[in-house]
């Protein structure tokens, strides 16, 4: 009976260390900093007040590649609300990224284009864990916490919630 009071002891004491390292996490600021591609500063805690969609993502995966004209029109449509998307890139390779984004040069129009940075450009930082099917995409509320991560193509009904937070 001893071994089973302190088993459940030990479980419990697991179990509220464990939900205080959830609580923690999920009420502790996310980090992000880095420069865009045209040389812009980002850093996510200058955006608070905004909703913002961060996505990760490589030129590799058909499904991101696919999403970003599903980003462009939610960019473009959400302009002067408080909305922000910043996507990055975690190609290994800067010219990857390179050869796409001259064809977007060509495809995009200016409005539709959104902050894009490089993970492998020096100074780069973030805390957001980047496994899973490509993209990985985060909604993060206007006090700077994350709220909704999605792995691969983005729901449709993840722009109704991402409008609800405006």
């Amino acid at each position: 009976m001893v071994r089973q009071k302190s088993w459940g002891s030990r479980v419990a004491v697991m179990a509220l260390a464990l939900g205080g390292a959830l609580a923690l996490a999920q009420s502790s600021q996310v980090l992000l900093e880095g420069m865009t591609l045209d040389n812009q500063p980002v850093m996510l805690d200058k955006l608070k007040g905004k909703v913002i969609f961060l996505t990760f993502w490589t030129t590799e995966s058909y499904n991101a590649r696919a999403t970003m004209y599903e980003l462009r029109q939610n960019y473009k449509g959400w302009a002067g609300q408080p909305f922000e998307l910043v996507a990055v890139n975690i190609d290994p390779k800067s010219e990857n990224l390179s050869s796409f984004m001259q064809i977007t040069a060509v495809a995009a129009p200016v409005k539709e284009r959104f902050p894009i940075l490089w993970a492998g450009q020096p100074g780069y930082k973030d805390t957001f864990s980047k496994s899973g099917k490509m993209p990985v995409s985060y909604v993060i509320d206007k006090q700077g916490n994350v709220v909704k991560r999605f792995e691969g193509p983005v729901p449709a009904d993840a722009w109704n919630d991402i409008a609800d937070l405006l």
